[in-house]
């Protein structure tokens, strides 16, 4: 079995690749199926999560727009206090698909979007990950040594 053991961030080739949902980016060690039907073992330091990439995979989440910048906010905060991950954009909240929480959102004024879009939540002040909002070549990954 392939084990990916560290994140890498320089130019070398990219050999295969791995689609992850915000689930399984958090967590260091797991079994992962890669985008060629390939079995690996994902085995990374503690405490670190893998963000952004190239292919984060597409999951059932629900979306708040709004231009009132107090109303986001509010509804951000009644998010964050019930500590639900959230994506945070000008103008968006993000947030895993939660029937439960829509119908909260929506009573506050908002209105939800159910969607399947790749999820980025903020790390967090205190994890070791910033967010970006960035999504080139810029964060660091993992990949695989060239196979013959």
């Amino acid at each position: 079995m392939i084990v990916l053991t560290r994140r890498i961030a320089d130019a070398a080739p990219v050999t295969a690749s791995v689609t992850l949902d915000v689930d399984s980016r958090i967590k260091s060690r797991l079994r992962v199926t890669l985008d060629d039907g390939r079995e690996a073992g994902l085995m990374l330091e503690r405490g670190h999560l893998l963000r952004g990439g190239e292919l984060p995979a597409p999951e059932a989440v629900s979306t708040v727009r709004c231009s009132d910048p107090l109303l986001l906010a509010r509804a951000a905060y009644h998010l964050g206090n019930r500590h639900v991950p959230l994506q945070i954009e000008a103008g968006l909240l993000r947030y895993q698909h939660d029937y439960v929480l829509d119908d909260m959102v929506r009573g506050l004024g908002l209105s939800v979007d159910a969607e399947q879009v790749p999820f980025e939540p903020e790390a967090g002040a205190y994890q070791s990950a910033p967010h970006s909002h960035s999504h080139g070549n810029d964060h660091p990954f993992v990949r695989l040594p060239a196979h013959s």
